[in-house]
C-alpha cells in the first residue's frame, strides 16, 4: 500500500546497482500500479535490455502496452514472453486477456488465438432481460465442452484470488 516508498526504495537500489535486471522489473511493476504507465514501459525495457530472455519483464511489458493501448506490440511481447517460458500459466493469462480485447492478424500462429477463435463461434443468445433458459445454457456449456475436448485442454488453474487489475467485470 505504500507505492510511493516502494518507488524511492526501488530507484535506490538501482542507483546503487544499475545492472540489477529485477530491479529494472520491480520498478516497472510499482510504476504501472501508480499509473505511470510511460515511466513503467522504460523500466520493463531497461530490463530486457540487460537481459534479453527474461520472461516476466516481457509479458509485464505486454500488459503495459495493452494498457497503453498499443495491442500489437502488447501482443508481439507476451509472446516473446511465451516463446521464453511456454509453460507459464501466468503468461497464458496475459495473452487470453489481450485476446478478450484484440484479435490478432495472424489466428493460425498460435494455438490459443485458434481455440479463442472457436470460442468465439459459440453462439449465445441475448435477451433484454440478458437470461437464458435451461436449455441454453447447457447447450452452451455442451459447445464448450467440444471445444475443450477437440483441444485437449486443461481448465485446471492455481490462481487463487482475483487480481485488482482484473479487467473482467465480475459483478
Amino acid at each position: 500500500g505504500k507505492l510511493e516508498e516502494a518507488e524511492l526504495s526501488t530507484r535506490r537500489a538501482i542507483k546503487l546497482q544499475p545492472d540489477l535486471v529485477e530491479a529494472h522489473s520491480n520498478l516497472g511493476n510499482v510504476l504501472r500500479d501508480l499509473g505511470k504507465l510511460e515511466e513503467a514501459e522504460l523500466s520493463y525495457r531497461k530490463a530486457i535490455e540487460l537481459k534479453p530472455d527474461y520472461a516476466e519483464a516481457h509479458s509485464n511489458l505486454g500488459n503495459v502496452m495493452r494498457d497503453l493501448g498499443n495491442l500489437q506490440e502488447a501482443e508481439k511481447s507476451i509472446n516473446k514472453s511465451l516463446e521464453l517460458n511456454p509453460k507459464n500459466e501466468s503468461i497464458k493469462h496475459n495473452l487470453i486477456n489481450l485476446l478478450t480485447i484484440y484479435k490478432p492478424k495472424k489466428i493460425e500462429s498460435n494455438l490459443l488465438y485458434i481455440i479463442n477463435e472457436e470460442f468465439k463461434e459459440i453462439n449465445l443468445v441475448h435477451k433484454d432481460n440478458l437470461l437464458i433458459t435451461d436449455d441454453e445454457a447447457i447447450r452452451i456449456y455442451k459447445d464448450g465442452l467440444k471445444i475443450y475436448r477437440k483441444f485437449n485442454l486443461n481448465l485446471e488453474i492455481n490462481l487463487s484470488q482475483i487480481y485488482f487489475r482484473n479487467e473482467v467485470n465480475l459483478n
